[in-house]
């Protein structure tokens, strides 16, 4: 079972297969929007502290110098399943939001 814990962001390791990378300006913005209105979406992370998925908040969350971070952990997955979960939020991400989803920027 899935659970919902606050972990320090140092005890976390980035996926080094991450297929996606964000520029300077996301992760910026995703750090603006984690100021404006708190950590929202927990990163998704195995029993190892390896990221599955939520590689730009992270990012945001060191370029704010946070100390902890919230974390959903999930055991027991296969690796086909672990490559495959980031890809599937994704999908379902772009059609739910559709592709012209921006983030507020600092004004807001």
């Amino acid at each position: 079972m899935p659970t919902l814990k606050w972990i320090p962001v140092d005890a976390l390791t980035p996926n080094a297969r991450n297929a996606r990378t964000h520029s300077k300006k996301q992760i910026r913005q995703i750090a603006d929007s984690i100021t404006a209105f708190g950590f929202l979406v927990p990163l998704l992370i195995d029993d190892g502290g390896t990221l599955i998925a939520g590689h730009g908040r992270y990012a945001a969350a060191k370029l704010l110098g946070l100390e902890q971070v919230p974390v959903i952990e999930v055991n027991g997955l296969s690796e086909a399943k672990r490559r495959a979960c980031p890809c599937r939020q994704q999908d379902c991400r772009e059609r739910r939001l559709g592709p012209h989803l921006v983030l507020p920027s600092k004004s807001i």
